[in-house]
């Protein structure tokens, strides 16, 4: 498979299209999407060959969240060189875990500022086409978010709530509650427990909103692109949007 080829199929791939639309606001980061069951077995290599290419840099990284094979997947990391830190202030790069509502075939991509990259490596395009061709569809979906150097953030304390570009609610972190809103599509519920939000349930067509892992460091956000609904935190920025 040439790269036009290579490009055609995956910006063709229905789950990534919603994932495009949501990262195109992420001005500070690169991200690696990986539908994947067994993300431990590739994760290394694609970062050793990104790196290579000088897409991305850094070799500290923190789970945001729990995954299926979590020891093994910070062992693989760990002896690729990278070094696993505690929290998200020193990280280089986040790794969140998700499990899509149905399965779809593995496959990955870098995206940078709502476009697939071009992967000019012949060890990357080895690598789909193996993960791609001749295996059952998974359900786990990794995402890792490429941080700028610069980039520090401090947990927020309130988010607030925005509907077709304006302001309609703001909740605080520190008390755990639920609340339903008016949307295009029906109604979305967003939900705040342990200092963290996330939507739990949603009336769009994807529900990749739903997917997102829980935000609570200041500039997070989670996008529905459908609903032209976005949830932020508020306090000090270090990060864009995390997953619409």
């Amino acid at each position: 498979m040439d790269r036009r080829n290579f490009f055609k199929t995956m910006l063709m791939t229905p789950l990534f299209t919603p994932l495009l639309l949501s990262s195109q606001s992420r001005t500070s980061e690169s991200e690696l999407f990986l539908i994947a069951d067994n993300p431990e077995d590739h994760i290394p290599m694609i970062l050793q060959e990104l790196n290579k290419m000088s897409l991305v840099n850094g070799n500290r990284f923190v789970l945001l969240n729990d995954f299926p094979s979590e020891s093994g997947l910070i062992d693989a990391l760990s002896n690729a060189g990278l070094r696993h830190v505690p929290g998200t202030a020193n990280a280089d790069m986040t790794l969140s875990h998700s499990v899509l509502r149905q399965s779809a075939s593995p496959s990955f991509a870098l995206v940078r500022n709502g476009k697939v990259w071009d992967l000019r490596s012949r060890r990357l395009m080895s690598l789909w086409r193996d993960i791609y061709h001749g295996r059952q569809n998974a359900t786990g979906l990794t995402v890792i978010a490429f941080r700028r150097p610069s980039a520090f953030s401090s947990p927020g304390d309130s988010i607030s709530i925005y509907r077709q570009g304006n302001a309609i609610a703001r909740m605080k972190l520190d008390t755990d509650r639920s609340a339903r809103f008016s949307v295009k599509t029906g109604e979305i519920s967003v939900r705040i427990r342990g200092g963290k939000a996330w939507i739990d349930e949603s009336s769009c067509r994807n529900h990749i909103c739903q997917l997102s892992p829980p935000v609570f460091l200041g500039g997070e956000r989670i996008v529905c692109a459908p609903n032209h609904l976005l949830i932020q935190v508020n306090g000090t920025s270090g990060v864009d949007t995390v997953i619409g």
